[in-house]
C-alpha cells in the first residue's frame, strides 16, 4: 500500500525491487499532513483507522463488514469502535409512538 519513492537491488539476489516505506516513513508523513493543515490534535496512523472505521459504521456499514476490512478476528474488537454512535442512539419504540399517535380518550 505504501511502495518506497525508488527501487533497490536486493542484496540477496541481485533483483531490483521496491519494498515499501517503514513505518516511520508513513508516520512522518501524516504528521506533516496534519501540521499542515493546521490540525490542532495528535494525528498517527491509528487515529486515521479509527476515523475510518467510526466513519463506516455511522454510514450504516454492518459490523461484520467492517470487521473484515480492519482485518480483526473478533466482532468484539470491531465493536469498540461503536461507542460513538451510543450519543446518538434512539429507542425504536420512541419512533413508534412518534409515528403512530394514540387515538384520543373518550
Amino acid at each position: 500500500m505504501f511502495p518506497a519513492f525508488r527501487p533497490c537491488v536486493d542484496p540477496y539476489t541481485g533483483e531490483t525491487v521496491r519494498y515499501h516505506l517503514l513505518i516511520d516513513a508513513i508516520q512522518r508523513s501524516i504528521k506533516e499532513a496534519a501540521k499542515r493543515a493546521r490540525l490542532d490534535r495528535y494525528i498517527t496512523p491509528h487515529v486515521l483507522r479509527h476515523a475510518y472505521a467510526t466513519h463506516l459504521l455511522g454510514a450504516g456499514t454492518d459490523v461484520k463488514t467492517v470487521s473484515v476490512l480492519m482485518g480483526h478476528n473478533s466482532l468484539e474488537t470491531t465493536a469498540t469502535y461503536l461507542h460513538s454512535h451510543v450519543k446518538g442512539a434512539q429507542n425504536p419504540l420512541d419512533l413508534l409512538v412518534e409515528t403512530q399517535p394514540l387515538p384520543p380518550r373518550n
